[in-house]
């Protein structure tokens, strides 16, 4: 009776693991055709600027801002041909332009590859591709003072170990980034940098329209004094 209690109770228990393993393939199979997805993506210049600006209007709702108040998507930027994919809204009317669409081709290619020459061939052209992207931006009229951007925009690295890899393996994209006015930045450091910017060009705005005032009293002054010699 023992023995057949026990034999029955590992047949369930044999039961349970074929079904959790028939599970687990399942989840396996569909993680698989999410990467594969993925990947698809990744090698798609326009999906991956819609990835990448999907990740940030999430970050920026989470923060708690709101679009058309504080940022809008893909709008041109005033009479420019250039539509930013984000672009950040500060007082006065200025902008700044944020780019989401990342070089990801030959990073995947170095990740996939087993020789050690493909893949440093692969991060020659991959530093490279960035650098184009960054020397792009600079010129591509994301950085228009004449249409009311401020004198930088941003690139979005959509991907936290991309951004420190760049920032350990390529100090040479930094370097030339910050040369050419591009702030490069994560999905971490993208909305410290961002309410920086706004909270910086707010302050800079009171500070100018201080300036303002003290030159309006400072008139007045002048006047008042010149009234009073009239008046005596």
């Amino acid at each position: 009776e023992e023995i057949r209690k026990l034999e029955g109770e590992r047949n369930k228990q044999f039961s349970m693991v074929s079904t959790h393993i028939r599970e687990h393939q399942n989840i396996t199979k569909e993680l698989q055709l999410s990467t594969e997805r993925l990947n698809k993506v990744l090698q798609n210049n326009q999906k991956r600027g819609e990835w990448g600006e999907y990740i940030l209007d999430d970050i920026l709702r989470t923060a708690g801002l709101v679009e058309g108040v504080h940022y809008v998507k893909q709008q041109v930027l005033g009479k420019s041909l250039v539509k930013p994919d984000i672009t950040l809204l500060l007082p006065n009317d200025r902008r700044v332009a944020v780019d989401a669409k990342f070089p990801f081709s030959a990073i995947q290619k170095m990740v996939e590859t087993e020789s050690k020459l493909e893949k440093d061939n692969y991060r020659r052209e991959f530093i490279n591709d960035v650098k184009s992207k960054v020397k792009d931006l600079s010129q591509k009229g994301y950085i228009n003072p004449e249409e009311g951007t401020l004198d930088y925009t941003i690139l979005f690295v959509p991907n936290e170990m991309l951004f420190s890899y760049i920032n350990q393996e390529a100090p040479a994209v930094i370097e030339l980034a910050m040369k050419s006015r591009v702030a490069i930045v994560s999905p971490f450091t993208f909305l410290v940098v961002a309410r920086t910017i706004m909270e910086s060009y707010r302050n800079f705005m009171i500070e100018n329209n201080l300036r303002d005032i003290i030159k309006y009293i400072s008139d007045f002054v002048t006047e008042w004094e010149r009234f009073e010699g009239e008046f005596s």
